[in-house]
C-alpha cells in the first residue's frame, strides 16, 4: 500500500480552506440582487462591468506600456544621433593623430603649428619661435582667452605637443585697468610624452 493514502488526515489537507463567512454572505446577497434584476438591467450591468474592466486593463496594463514605447521611439533617434556624433569625433581624433604623427615624422612642425593657430583664429596674435629642434615658444599679444585655451587644450591631441610653461597676464588698457577677456605673455611648447599602453 502507498503511505500517502494510508496516512491519517491526508484528505483534510487536500480540502479547500473554509471560505470566510462575510464572503459567503456578500456573494449570496449579490446573487439574490442579480436574480431580482430584469433582463434589460442585467444586460446594462454586464455592459457597465465590461466597460469598467476594459478601462481598468487599459489604465493599468496597456497605457503605461504604450507610453514607454512612445517615449523610447522618440528618444532612440536622439541617442543614435549622439552615438553617430561620438563616432565622428573618434574618427576625427584618429585622423588627427595620424596627421600629427606624419607631421612629426616629416619634421614639418612649424607649418603644423602655424596651421593650427590659423584654424583657431590666433595667427594674428600669437608668434611662434623655435627655441631648439623640439621646443617652441608662442609669444601671445592680447589674444582672446577662450580660443587660446581651446588651442592649448587641443595641442596634445592634434599635434602631440604640450605646454611646458605658461606665463600669461591680462594686458593693461589705456585706462590703466586690466583688459577683460584677453591675455598676453609666453607659452613654451614641447613634444607630448607618449601615452602609457
Amino acid at each position: 500500500m502507498n503511505d500517502t493514502t494510508t496516512r491519517p488526515g491526508w484528505r483534510e489537507r487536500l480540502r479547500r480552506p473554509a471560505t470566510p463567512a462575510w464572503w459567503t454572505q456578500t456573494r449570496a446577497q449579490a446573487t439574490r440582487h442579480w436574480q431580482r434584476l430584469a433582463p434589460r438591467e442585467r444586460r446594462l450591468v454586464s455592459w457597465a462591468g465590461a466597460i469598467a474592466a476594459i478601462a481598468l486593463i487599459w489604465t493599468l496594463g496597456i497605457e503605461p506600456a504604450w507610453q514607454t514605447v512612445t517615449r523610447l521611439g522618440t528618444g532612440l533617434p536622439a541617442l543614435r544621433a549622439q552615438a553617430a556624433q561620438v563616432d565622428a569625433l573618434i574618427a576625427e581624433a584618429r585622423t588627427l593623430q595620424g596627421a600629427a604623427a606624419q607631421g612629426q615624422a616629416t619634421g614639418d612642425m612649424p607649418t603644423e603649428l602655424a596651421d593650427s593657430l590659423r584654424r583657431a583664429g590666433l595667427a594674428e596674435v600669437v608668434t611662434l619661435t623655435a627655441a631648439d629642434a623640439n621646443t617652441w615658444t608662442a609669444e601671445v599679444s592680447a589674444a582672446p582667452i577662450e580660443p587660446l585655451m581651446r588651442w592649448l587644450q587641443d595641442l596634445p591631441f592634434a599635434l602631440r605637443m604640450q605646454p611646458v610653461t605658461v606665463e600669461l597676464d591680462r594686458p593693461v588698457g589705456d585706462d590703466g585697468r586690466p583688459r577683460a577677456g584677453v591675455v598676453s605673455g609666453a607659452v613654451s611648447l614641447a613634444p607630448a610624452a607618449p601615452e602609457a599602453s
